[in-house]
């Protein structure tokens, strides 16, 4: 490295100290009655008036302080501080604004509480003039300093090697709330404890302490403890070595620094630290601002970039370090609309103290491809005024496109024919579309706020738990087809199907609920499931289900002891009916001898059309032939009273209807389907047929033939 002249490190110095030193930390030396130069490496960078006109012109910032106090006296700010304070006072030929003084100066260095080995240090010169007639003796000299340390507002104690305070200032006896007597000859560690157990002996002699800053716990003379920033200089005395232990109560300045974590910890912290660490200030405020998730740049009053963190330079399609420098007119770029293509006036808007709050705008990035972007600009101030702007920019492009899906979901949630429910986990109803509120019969409001129980299920407080139930069992998806009732009292089938709608943990938060009124196709299909099973003339059972119901019946008795009776009946003198009055007429006959069937068997029985003027019966459980008997009696008895039939406005009267049944009595484990029985009940009705009508016959399975009902002795279980 090349040499640098005097004057040029006189300069570097007094910048350095003005970075270091800013004006709101020294003010303080303003407050002084006598002289007070802060001095840094030999050279003065700050003083008060009162040492303004005791020096006059010789005084500036950058003059070498051995220029002011004499070459003899060397350079007190840098390691001779013990030797100034025990040599007798410098006499010092001064000029001011009262001419030339043949001033005596008596010159003390006091610590200025920072660290490191390039700190700054205060020098409080003291006169003493002849014409004053002020008689001091050599006794004041401890006096004085004292004073001198009392208005300083640190505290400040003199500590043997040993750690037993040897004097303290006003500043230390208030910030432990000790008394001056208490406070002399009391061990350093009573009031800071990490000094106790011999620890301070160590630390002054491995030298580690002195000349550094550290936080340390104080101890009130209560016991509580509180934050304490200690500085430890040490003193060449000539009573021996001692050590200079500057104390300042950083409680609120902890306080702060605790409160204002998260984001803004790191440049809380820095304004939070000592004057003088600007430069340790910006790289943290570089630091956070190349982790921001925004892109922020600065720009000056020209228009022109100051700086731009690494988000910018990705978001906008350059290098960071290529667009410090740039015109923020050749960077921000109109991405589409009629302005496409053209500069974004950064540089007007500035000029005319235009700002903008999350302003959106379409910008092109370098490589011509363009984004939707959230533009902020905030002006940039200094004691001058405006200095410029700092912009921030957020890629926004994603959440637009959310947007816009979110709109295009809300219209389908507005217009679909689907009732739409979202619940929570108790079942209340948070959002309904208007398909929602028709489906639940409310006509006046939403059934937002009130329970899918009362609105979705009837009523039934079994149905949510059993949905919620089902979803967990399916992976968090449900449906099912129930019937319910609308609050306005109407019965109504809907298709309900459920989504769950979990957080980022995968916690169930939220039921989604799709309802369909699917009451129409209800009832069609029960239509034809009622066409496919029942004889829509008379209501009783079909072929189908006579056929489903006697399989049933073979399997029950197949695991039980009992026996049942199968039937086939046929009407007699039904075709003279229809001849004589129509199938109308026949029609209603059916009905009424379906209705005379049924009254004559139990519930449990089976009555079934099985086509035409036939009919079958299952009878449940009967005591053999003779049971079976006895209901084929009755019903015979019943068919053979005369009908009154009321046709429209006519009354018909028919006596001549009567009817001939076969009867198959059941047991047992039966071989035969269903087919080969009823022919078995077939043959034997028309053996009771063609023995004269009217009359009930059981097939015989031991001699494979049908026989009348007054030989019902001989006949045999089937």
């Amino acid at each position: 490295m090349g040499s640098v002249s005097s004057s040029a490190r006189t300069e570097q110095i007094v910048q350095c100290a003005e970075i270091e030193c800013p004006d709101t930390s020294l003010d303080f030396v303003d407050l002084f009655s006598e002289p007070v130069l802060v001095c840094k490496q030999g050279v003065v960078v700050r003083y008060n008036q009162v040492a303004s006109r005791l020096f006059g012109g010789a005084l500036c910032s950058g003059v070498p302080v051995a220029d002011l106090l004499g070459r003899g006296v060397g350079d007190p700010t840098h390691g001779e501080l013990s030797f100034l304070v025990s040599k007798e006072p410098i006499n010092v030929d001064v000029r001011g604004e009262e001419g030339r003084l043949g001033a005596e100066l008596q010159v003390y260095p006091l610590p200025a509480g920072f660290s490191g080995a390039d700190a700054p240090c205060f020098l409080i010169c003291l006169r003493t003039r002849s014409r004053l007639k002020v008689v001091e003796s050599s006794s004041s000299h401890p006096s004085r300093l004292a004073a001198i340390l009392d208005a300083v507002v640190d505290g400040i104690l003199v500590v043997d090697p040993k750690g037993i305070v040897v004097s303290a200032n006003r500043a230390a006896l208030l910030l432990f709330n000790r008394h001056p007597d208490e406070m002399q000859g009391l061990g350093i560690c009573a009031m800071i404890p990490q000094f106790a157990g011999g620890r301070w002996v160590s630390c002054v002699n491995a030298s580690w302490l002195v000349g550094r800053s550290q936080e340390m716990s104080g101890r009130h003379r209560d016991g509580t403890l509180f934050p304490l920033e200690v500085t430890v200089t040490h003193l060449d005395e000539a009573e021996g070595p001692m050590f200079a232990v500057v104390l300042r109560d950083i409680t609120d300045r902890c306080r702060s620094e605790q409160a204002e974590l998260r984001y803004m910890e790191a440049l809380e912290r820095q304004i939070e630290m000592r004057t003088g660490e600007l430069q340790k200030l910006h790289r943290r405020t570089e630091g956070i601002l190349n982790s921001a998730s925004d892109a922020i740049m600065g720009i000056d009053i020209n228009g022109r970039i100051t700086f731009a963190n690494p988000v910018a330079g990705a978001l906008l399609g350059y290098s960071p370090q290529s667009l410090p420098g740039k015109l923020a007119d050749d960077v921000f770029i109109h991405g589409d609309g009629v302005r496409s293509g053209r500069s974004v006036l950064v540089r007007a808007a500035l000029r005319r103290r235009l700002f903008h709050e999350r302003m959106e705008l379409t910008l092109c990035k370098r490589d011509g491809s363009s984004f939707v972007a959230e533009y902020s600009s905030r002006p940039l101030e200094d004691d001058t005024g405006m200095i410029g702007a700092v912009v921030v920019l957020r890629d926004i492009t994603g959440r637009k496109i959310a947007e816009e899906r979110l709109g295009v979901a809300a219209k389908v949630l507005e217009t679909t024919a689907e009732a739409i429910f979202v619940c929570d986990l108790q079942g209340r109803i948070l959002v309904a579309n208007p398909a929602a509120v028709s489906l639940s019969g409310l006509s006046d409001h939403a059934p937002v706020g009130m329970s899918v129980t009362d609105i979705v299920f009837g009523g039934d407080s079994r149905g949510w738990p059993s949905l919620l139930d089902g979803m967990q069992a399916q992976d968090g998806h449900c449906r099912r087809e129930m019937w319910s009732v609308r609050c306005s009292g109407e019965r109504f089938a809907l298709r309900l199907t459920a989504s769950a709608l979990r957080l980022a943990d995968g916690q169930l938060h939220r039921v989604v609920l799709v309802a369909n009124d699917i009451t129409q196709r209800k009832q069609d299909e029960e239509k034809v499931q009622y066409q496919a099973n029942y004889d829509v003339l008379t209501a009783l059972p079909n072929r189908n289900l006579f056929n489903d119901r006697l399989e049933h019946m073979l399997r029950v008795i197949s695991r039980t002891e009992g026996a049942i009776a199968l039937m086939f009946l046929d009407l007699d003198g039904f075709k003279c009916v229809n001849d004589d009055f129509g199938h109308e007429v026949g029609d209603i006959l059916l009905q009424e001898v379906a209705r005379r069937l049924v009254s004559c068997v139990r519930d449990s029985d089976t009555v079934a059309r099985f086509g035409g003027d036939e009919f079958t019966i299952i009878l449940g459980v009967v005591d053999g032939c003779e049971g079976a008997a006895h209901v084929a009696r009755r019903i015979l008895q019943v068919l053979a009273a005369p009908y009154s039939l009321l046709c429209g406005q006519q009354s018909i009267r028919i006596q001549d209807i009567s009817a001939s049944i076969g009867i198959v009595i059941l047991s047992g484990c039966v071989s035969e389907d269903s087919c080969h029985l009823l022919r078995k009940a077939d043959a034997a009705m028309y053996h009771a047929k063609q023995s004269g009508k009217n009359g009930f016959a059981f097939w015989d399975e031991v001699t494979g033939e049908a026989t009348c009902a007054h030989t019902v002795l001989g006949c045999g279980g089937a």
